[in-house]
């Protein structure tokens, strides 16, 4: 339900802004913490469906992700993601059961989810960092709520039937107009231009909207209703952050583009 959704996006904002707060190594924690359950929410879609991975392996190489962004910053992601295929792909070679779908899996949960995740502490570490995560998050569960709460008043034409019945192209029109007119009054969001607040804002809308379609084509594939049942309104956590793994990546490279850091 819309009001679900709501509230529990309400209840999200303080958690936020107390983790934004404390910042640097309780932030990444944070999303450390993050990132580990939606893994094993991802990785769950997959256990019936005869395909042998390596769960216990992908979680714990996720699980350092947003620990190397804090201490190593982008050079250190670009090195894990290499390290990551080495070490999964010998699994793959000294595993007598393994087979490349599995390895492939594996790794993919660690990219898809963990590295895309890390993007945040890369944010956090800038100047006005904090300031930016916010904006990442508040923009995309703008986008997450408007999209649903317009399709559900006035959504007819679907956006996507194959992949997500429910999302509608009204929905996606709104959820992007209705960011670009909130961020376009944010006179105060640090160092964007009226023009780069609009681009901002319509990005991280489409993103949000990629995320959650992607999302969703992974649980149709697996035969999966929701990731989780852990969040009201949501699902699991994959669910909720689905999302956030397209805008944190998306926000990243548009922060870097905007004020050159």
């Amino acid at each position: 339900m819309l009001s679900t959704r709501i509230f529990v996006s309400l209840v999200g904002i303080p958690i936020l802004i107390l983790l934004l707060y404390l910042g640097g190594i309780v932030f990444s924690v944070a999303i450390g913490i993050i990132a580990f359950l939606s893994m094993v929410e991802f990785y769950n879609f997959f256990s019936d469906r005869n395909i042998i991975l390596n769960k216990e392996l992908g979680l714990t190489l996720g699980a350092i992700f947003p620990m190397i962004a804090y201490f190593f910053g982008a050079i250190g992601l670009i090195g894990a993601v290499s390290f990551s295929l080495l070490i999964i792909l010998l699994w793959k070679i000294i595993s007598d059961k393994a087979e490349i779908s599995g390895a492939a899996i594996t790794y993919i949960g660690v990219i898809y989810v963990s590295l895309s995740l890390s993007h945040l502490v890369l944010i956090e570490k800038f100047v006005d960092g904090a300031l930016f995560v916010f904006f990442t998050f508040l923009a995309t569960w703008i986008a997450d709520t408007s999209a649903y709460g317009v399709g559900r008043l006035i959504g007819s034409r679907p956006l996507a039937k194959k992949i997500s019945p429910n999302k509608t192209i009204e929905g996606f029109v709104g959820a992007i107009v209705i960011n670009v007119i909130i961020f376009s009054f944010l006179i105060w969001m640090p160092l964007l231009t009226f023009y780069e607040r609009v681009i901002f804002a319509a990005s991280i809308s489409v993103l949000a909207t990629l995320g959650d379609l992607v999302e969703s084509s992974i649980k149709r594939g697996a035969g999966v209703k929701d990731s989780g049942t852990l969040i009201p309104g949501h699902g699991g956590f994959l669910d909720r952050f689905d999302s956030m793994i397209f805008t944190g990546v998306g926000s990243f490279y548009l922060i870097l583009l905007f004020i050159k850091i």
